[in-house]
């Protein structure tokens, strides 16, 4: 398993890294300490990730929201989780917004720590609950506003590239967006989450 940790803080990367070592023995972990590490790693198209760890306030020479955009789009079948102290609901939004897989507050536990790392690793989506309830619409509750607008859309006939530009978001953007929905609703496929939607 091939790892991206990116954090500007050493003493928390170590910790990470040997929670990582201790879940998946035999992973391979490339540590960063700057978005500009993490772009040089990111250009390198021999490192295929399985799985990326990333704090986005990181020593930066753009915005954290369109650098996290730039890496979905480049590596749009990787799963991607940010590690962050910041708990602001703005924030939280932001960032599920992007298309990322999971959240993760570096102030939980150790044993939390691990369980959301799992489910990101295998494909699912984990946001913190007490965050994720603050972000999710009363209409839906296990989609944010910018799912529930896709969904509508979806529902609408829109095609991803449809959707994309109607939203001014990238079309990878929408296709992780896509596949988080229907990780959220357990849905096989976009037809599904709609029928979905409408019940819940």
């Amino acid at each position: 398993m091939n790892i991206m940790l990116a954090d500007n803080h050493e003493l928390f990367r170590i910790g990470i890294s040997t929670i990582l070592e201790e879940m998946f023995p035999h992973c391979h972990i490339t540590q960063c300490d700057s978005w500009v590490a993490v772009e040089k790693h990111l250009l390198n198209y021999s490192n295929k990730f399985d799985l990326i760890l990333i704090d986005i306030f990181m020593l930066n020479h753009k915005s954290w929201h369109q650098s996290l955009n730039d890496m979905i789009d480049i590596h749009q079948d990787t799963p991607v989780c940010v590690l962050s102290t910041h708990t602001e609901q703005d924030l939280l939004q932001q960032a599920i917004d992007t298309g990322i897989n999971g959240y993760i507050c570096k102030t939980d536990d150790i044993n939390s720590i691990k369980t959301a790392i799992k489910k990101v690793s295998h494909g699912q989506v984990h946001y913190p609950v007490q965050l994720w309830q603050q972000v999710t619409q009363e209409s839906h509750p296990f989609l944010t506003q910018r799912q529930q607008e896709i969904i509508r859309l979806i529902e609408s006939g829109y095609s991803n590239k449809l959707i994309s530009q109607k939203l001014d978001l990238t079309e990878n953007t929408v296709k992780r967006h896509v596949y988080n929905i229907c990780e959220r609703l357990n849905a096989k496929n976009r037809t599904e989450a709609v029928k979905l939607a409408r019940i819940s």
